[in-house]
């Protein structure tokens, strides 16, 4: 059917009602404390693109603030500045201002308003062009949401405010502050907070940071961390170089059509590497720091795919629907990196993420980085089977028989592993014993039999004398694999004696038995204190031993040990 254009006889303009505009965004927005500051920062780093300053700082102050019972966040820059049409335009939600298209770190220009509103009522923004004046402009979205008029109001600086500025950048001359008061939450651990938002930052923006950009929470700067720690290895011995089990790299082509209608190309860069694989006895390097400094274990909530957006993150550690996660891939980590001209392509959200949820990608680039996590997932699946198959034949093979036997003739009395109550459980007790995270068990559990498991391999591997004395994992059927440290001094001590192997055997796996349970939330009752735990966790200890030694221990006593 053909439209003919037709003259409307009348045109109106119909604004979005300002009340339910916010409460639409607030409460969609999926905005939390760290990603909004996230969406400030990349402001700040946009910034930076068109200022000829080399002074390129970015602070964040909140639990400064806090301590001192102000309730504020400030995060100032010393970016370019705006002037006073451009610094209305920012606050608008919807914005449109020129930028890079292929390193601008914004997308819908909600972000500054969407982010600063998910954190308080109150939205302050200072700000100054190099040798231009300062302009201060306020967001109230109490008296928005009373008058449901979108309406921002511009003041004269005042002198608490050139004391604020003065305060964060002394010789401050160009950039701008974002403060956020009136908080819509309460924060009583704002020291954890911030620790944790210095960690994120230095994550999610560390090309940016290494490329000269200083990041400061709280008066301490964000500390670099590449998740593929490419760099630390590159740089690294060439012996602890050697060490690596897998590492590759290239490039994605890829066909794009830009805001003119021209057909382009593209490209996104990738990277795969595999860490050593620290329980076959391997000695990582790095592990210490990548724990204790940016809290990323060797596990399975770190390994996966890493994408970046204009070199900063926007997915961490997900499969992307490209693979299923697993014990053998707790090493591997892939990053993709791509220019912001190919968010259409990448599917990215108004929040700048990708939704793993759904296959937002578009199909041709999806299954060109498949391509590439498969063939990693591959070579690591191929090199971890290998290093099993390296381990050397055990030489206390036969006690850990005895154990096996003994747990054999008791299964039927004896407290195993409850999976059915377990599906509901937090998952969220440290330990050995390896879990999904909140809400989930561990996928091989599901194949052990829904109310006891007693099934159990031991093995050995060299860990180090400072290693742990034993590790608890799980193999592809669902049986439990206790692993010994030949070279911790209790196993070099015991291990030619037989009967005393086989007690720690079973003690080890009465552990492995009641940590599970806490662990898949079978003893892990929310209402519980944790004495209570504690002694549910002894308790099951103790009654398990008590039948397992019964007969055993009436053994030894007859042949006189």
């Amino acid at each position: 059917m053909l439209h003919t254009k037709v003259r409307p006889s009348q045109s109106f303009l119909i604004p979005p009602r300002a009340s339910k505009t916010i409460y639409a965004l607030a409460r969609s927005s999926g905005y939390n404390f760290y990603t909004s500051i996230h969406e400030f920062v990349d402001n700040s780093v946009d910034s930076f693109l068109y200022s000829l300053s080399d002074d390129k700082n970015i602070k964040i102050l909140y639990d400064e603030y806090l301590k001192k019972g102000i309730n504020k966040l400030v995060v100032a820059d010393t970016g370019s500045g705006m002037d006073l049409d451009t610094l209305k335009e920012a606050l608008t939600i919807g914005s449109k201002i020129d930028k890079d298209p292929s390193t601008n770190l914004g997308r819908f220009g909600i972000g500054l308003n969407t982010g600063a509103m998910s954190l308080g009522t109150r939205i302050t923004v200072v700000t100054k062009k190099e040798d231009g004046d300062f302009f201060k402009a306020v967001l109230n979205i109490e008296e928005i949401l009373k008058s449901d008029i979108w309406n921002l109001d511009v003041f004269s600086m005042e002198d608490s405010d050139h004391d604020l500025v003065k305060s964060i950048f002394p010789s401050f001359n160009h950039g701008t502050f974002v403060i956020i008061e009136d908080f819509s939450f309460e924060d009583k651990h704002s020291y954890q907070r911030s620790a944790t938002l210095r960690k994120k930052i230095g994550k999610s923006f560390f090309k940016i940071i290494n490329a000269g950009v200083k990041i400061e929470v709280d008066g301490k700067l964000c500390s670099p961390y590449d998740p593929l720690e490419w760099e630390q290895w590159g740089q690294t011995r060439e012996e602890i170089k050697g060490m690596l089990r897998y590492q590759d790299e290239g490039k994605i082509s890829v066909r794009y059509i830009d805001k003119n209608k021209n057909e382009k190309e593209s490209y996104i860069i990738w990277k795969a590497i595999c860490f050593p694989f620290t329980r076959f006895g391997e000695i990582d390097p790095f592990h210490e720091d990548r724990q204790k400094k940016y809290g990323c274990g060797t596990n399975s909530k770190t390994c996966g795919i890493y994408v970046y957006r204009a070199n900063r993150e926007v997915s961490s550690g997900e499969t992307l629907s490209m693979f299923s996660k697993h014990t053998t891939q707790n090493s591997m980590r892939i990053a993709f990196y791509f220019p912001t001209e190919l968010d259409d392509i990448m599917g990215v959200g108004y929040d700048k993420r990708i939704s793993t949820e759904t296959q937002s990608i578009e199909k041709s680039t999806y299954d060109k980085m498949m391509k590439v996590v498969k063939k990693t997932a591959s070579a690591v699946t191929k090199l971890c089977n290998n290093r099993k198959k390296e381990r050397k034949s055990k030489t206390t093979s036969e006690f850990h028989s005895k154990a096996q036997d003994i747990i054999n003739k008791k299964a039927s009395l004896i407290d195993g592993i409850n999976i059915k109550k377990g599906v509901r459980g937090k998952g969220n007790i440290k330990g050995s014993v390896k879990s999904t995270g909140k809400g989930s068990i561990h996928k091989n559990f599901r194949k052990a039999r829904t109310t006891k498991m007693v099934d159990t391999i031991w093995e050995e591997a060299k860990w180090t004398a400072l290693g742990p004395l034993y590790d608890v994992g799980w193999n592809d059927k669902g049986k439990m694999i206790i692993t010994w440290n030949q070279d911790h001094k209790l196993h070099r001590l015991i291990s030619s004696n037989k009967n005393v192997t086989v007690i720690f055997d079973l003690m080890f796996h009465c552990m492995a038995v009641a940590e599970t349970n806490m662990r898949l939330g079978v003893m892990n009752d929310e209402e519980m204190t944790v004495d209570e735990v504690l002694d549910s966790f002894k308790k099951a200890i103790s009654d398990n031993m008590r039948i397992l030694l019964d007969d055993f221990v009436d053994e030894l006593f007859e042949e006189g040990e």
